[in-house]
């Protein structure tokens, strides 16, 4: 039976008077309240198949310390409550502490109060100091400022969302840097800083809802966030993937192809030209590789500013990158060494969520999607694209 803190939440251990941690927990009428372990009960198959993608998860990630758990979520298009079982029981089912993240890509909704409302009510049983929630395009496709017949949130609004609807600032150790989605996020106990990138500063003269747009001050910002010497190895999350790398006509691989397919890709797996976060040259391609490799170079912004960064100090990894928008399951690596997951649409009837391991020791990630059809799917992405079977 498990034991809850006064707000409701799943307490993982009990503890005696001396303070040392309890196998068993009774009432003062000696009737068990609490047996350690992961918590088993379910009452449908869907909660069920939950139980099962988590014992696997679990069980790689307990078996090496350099594991990184995560729950993962992502473009929900204001069906996030369409699944009311969900994250309820994930609150209870989940040991919180063993988890770096539970992480929401984007596109929680088109701008709306009420629905970034709701998305707070949804989540409330996942505890705040593990959550993550990121921005997309449609959530910031609404406010009160015209821009080219299309209307945008002005900076107060940018900032009002961010501050109350995706403030992430209470999972710890937070930096924002500006109201347009530049953000860094720390885990200290598993020395993973994770790198926000958004491109949500509309401007009249590069166009409407389209395009994306990656400021001087923005790009400023970006380098800060992949420099330094804080030996945290760097996860980069964008709602966007932000690689350009799909102008032409690179074969991304298909783990799961549900019914509803996917933007920009074809049966075959081939991906067409997708969206990337960064648009009008401003290509932060080969910065990235340059941060994976440990160098230097130049980047232009969007508005042509030249800008320089010197990466050759750095004493953390860029492990991978984590995108959602594209509604599929696909992966690609930048350069042959930079993972690129995209994760499908909560949106769908089926609800898709994922576990996630990034495993450092074994240099692979894991994957497991579960729908509540019900059913998982597992798949693993190695760091390197030559280990590819």
């Amino acid at each position: 039976m498990p034991i809850y803190d006064i707000n409701g939440r799943l307490l993982p251990e009990a503890y005696n008077l001396q303070g040392e941690t309890v196998g068993k927990a009774y009432d003062i009428h000696g009737t068990e309240i609490f047996t350690s372990g992961d918590y088993d009960h379910y009452d449908t198959e869907y909660q069920h198949t939950i139980l099962n993608a988590r014992n696997d998860w679990m069980s790689e990630a307990r078996s090496v310390d350099d594991v990184i758990p995560q729950i993962v979520h992502t473009d929900q298009h204001g069906r996030l409550t369409a699944n009311n079982a969900l994250f309820p029981y994930l609150g209870k089912a989940i040991k919180w502490d063993e988890v770096s993240a539970c992480i929401g890509l984007g596109d929680v909704t088109e701008y709306s109060i009420p629905a970034f409302k709701a998305m707070l009510t949804c989540l409330d049983d996942i505890p705040a100091d593990k959550q993550i929630n990121i921005w997309g395009n449609h959530d910031t496709w609404g406010g009160s400022k015209e821009l080219n017949g299309y209307y945008v949130p002005t900076d107060a609004e940018y900032r009002d969302v961010l501050s109350f609807y995706f403030d992430n600032s209470k999972y710890g150790e937070c930096t924002r840097y500006n109201d347009y989605g530049i953000e860094t996020i720390v885990d200290t106990k598993k020395h993973i800083k994770y790198v926000i990138i958004g491109g949500w500063e509309y401007d009249a003269n590069l166009g409407g809802h389209s395009h994306y747009v990656i400021g001087t001050e923005s790009m400023n910002y970006i380098i800060q966030m992949l420099s330094g010497t804080d030996d945290n190895d760097i996860v980069i999350m964008s709602h966007v993937q932000p690689f350009a790398q799909n102008k032409g006509h690179d074969t991304w691989t298909v783990p799961y192809e549900d019914a509803c397919g996917g933007a920009g890709l074809t049966k075959d797996g081939t991906a067409a030209p997708g969206t990337v976060v960064n648009s009008h040259e401003c290509i932060l391609d080969k910065m990235l590789i340059d941060r994976k490799n440990k160098s230097s170079g130049t980047i232009h912004d969007s508005y042509g500013v030249s800008h320089s960064y010197d990466f050759s100090n750095c004493d953390g990894d860029l492990l991978c990158c984590y995108a959602g928008h594209e509604h599929c399951n696909w992966y690609n690596h930048q350069n042959g060494n930079i993972p690129i997951v995209i994760f499908d649409a909560y949106a769908y009837d089926t609800h898709p969520f994922y576990f996630v391991n990034i495993n450092r020791t074994q240099k692979h990630l894991s994957v497991w999607r579960v729908d509540d059809t019900p059913q998982m799917v597992k798949w693993t992405i190695p760091f390197l694209q030559s280990q590819l079977s």
